[in-house]
């Protein structure tokens, strides 16, 4: 009788571990997979900001090319455009992170533009790798 209970005690242990862990292996994989998305939307931003700051010089060049603009009003749209893009880095990295899961919001390693970018440059193996 003795027998039985020593070994019902340890197969429900064992079930309880086996289970236990289990639960700590999926939520390490949801992680991995959480922050490789993480990590691949803040390469798209990159990738935006890049396009972004194209288009601005495109313009100015045009702008100074036509010969219709004056300089101070080449300088105010330069100083304009270079505000919109800090304005929207960080509101772009504000709204990624108000769009975590709640029980994800921990994990964020960055909370503005540098730290993000930082992330990513320190990451950035993981997204190209895949």
């Amino acid at each position: 009788m003795e027998n039985i209970l020593i070994f019902a005690f340890g197969a429900i242990c064992g079930i309880i571990m086996y289970r236990g862990l289990l639960v700590v292996r999926m939520a390490s994989i949801s992680l991995n997979a959480f922050r490789l998305v993480e990590l691949s939307c803040l390469q798209m931003l990159a990738l935006t900001i890049e396009d972004a700051s194209f288009v601005k010089e495109t313009k100015l060049a045009a702008m100074r090319k036509t010969r219709v603009f004056d300089e101070n009003q080449i300088k105010l749209t330069k100083n304009m455009d270079n505000q919109l893009m800090k304005t929207w880095k960080e509101n772009s990295i504000k709204k990624m992170l108000s769009r975590y899961p709640e029980n994800l919001r921990s994990v964020a390693r960055y909370s503005n533009w540098a730290s993000a970018m930082a992330w990513l440059e320190l990451n950035k193996q993981k997204v190209l790798d895949k």
